[in-house]
């Protein structure tokens, strides 16, 4: 369902009545806010370095071809992280350079099936602790940029990290919203694995976008999907009922989930199979009480088989009536009558 967000953003200037705009996204509400921010020449424009060479190349356009996109904060990533990208004060800057280390790791270390779980604990918690703490979501971006960038021997670990993070949030400034779309934009003209990673980015950014986040982090199912995402969006409350679910059993058991603990899902089909009565529970079959009322309603009775044949030679009968007569043992056809 479509989240229909409105804004109003007050100008007020001296001597003058108050300026009101509305504004129909939260998008179009950054983008306001950092041009009036910019053109009043606020101080939190400012920044980090990285932050700096964001306004550079939002001020440029950002073309696929420019060569800010080589720049050394973009594409230098040979060591464990020392800093954050983006601006922090007191305790933050600290829960910021551990997220920064952790995505770092992430991408860094190759996904091996033997050490699996190692990943798949690491990612749940970097996002759920974006997802928890918001001023922490603009260092996550910025890090998976920098980190898919190319320049990283394991990139695909990196854009996989992102597909996961961009049906959760979207970055809270609107320059570094800008620069995600540009990043992603430009690696879907190129081709490979990267490309189709882009591609599945690019699509969930603009829905995002359009009905906003999700509720919950990633399940264990989509941190050990082997290829990129392909599954439609739709299946996203799915995915958070199954975080819930691990949430409830880690906090059961007192620590990891185990294999054994994972959720099961069944297979139902919308129509009713006599086989599978046994298996049904209670709201299965108000579902399909419910369901045969309304094809009653319609005028669509659901049939057997064999109820199918008997009705087909009803209706037959009824539309196109064959007479015959019998004359000393033998059948004659006299016409056809046309109903």
């Amino acid at each position: 369902m479509q989240k229909k967000d409105t804004y109003s953003l007050s100008i007020e200037m001296a001597n003058e009545d108050p300026l009101y705009i509305v504004l129909r996204s939260s998008e179009e509400k950054e983008k306001w806010l950092y041009f009036l921010r910019a053109a009043s020449g606020d101080a939190t424009l400012c920044g980090s370095p990285f932050a700096i060479l964001v306004q550079r190349m939002l001020a440029e356009g950002g073309a696929p071809d420019s060569p800010l996109w080589k720049d050394l904060l973009l594409t230098s990533c040979d060591d464990t992280p020392k800093e954050t990208l983006m601006d922090f004060e007191g305790p933050d800057k600290k829960k910021a350079l551990e997220i920064a280390k952790a995505t770092y790791l992430f991408v860094s270390v190759l996904m091996r099936p033997i050490a699996a779980q190692y990943h798949i604990d690491l990612a749940q918690n970097i996002l759920s602790t974006a997802m928890q703490h918001e001023f922490l979501r603009n260092e996550v971006y910025a890090q998976l940029i920098k980190l898919t960038s190319g320049s990283m021997p394991f990139s695909i670990q990196g854009w996989k990290l992102l597909a996961m993070a961009i049906p959760l949030f979207v970055p809270t400034q609107y320059s570094l919203l800008w620069l995600l779309k540009k990043h992603i934009a430009r690696w879907c003209m190129k081709s490979g694995d990267e490309s189709n990673m882009a591609e599945y980015c690019q699509c969930a950014l603009e829905r995002v976008l359009r009905v906003g986040g999700r509720e919950a982090g990633p399940s264990r199912l989509e941190t050990t999907y082997s290829t990129h995402p392909s599954l439609p969006p739709i299946f996203c409350q799915l995915c958070d009922c199954l975080y819930e679910w691990e949430v409830r059993q880690r906090d059961v058991l007192r620590g990891r989930i185990s294999a054994d603990c994972t959720a099961t899902l069944s297979l139902r089909m919308r129509h009713y199979w006599r086989h599978l009565i046994n298996n049904e529970t209670a709201m299965e079959r108000s579902f399909l009480v419910w369901r045969m009322a309304e094809e009653l309603v319609c005028g669509r009775i659901p049939t057997s088989p064999q109820l199918a044949e008997q009705l087909a030679a009803l209706y037959a009968q009824v539309f196109r009536v064959i007479l015959f007569w019998s004359f000393n043992g033998k059948s004659y056809e006299t016409g056809i009558l046309e109903i």
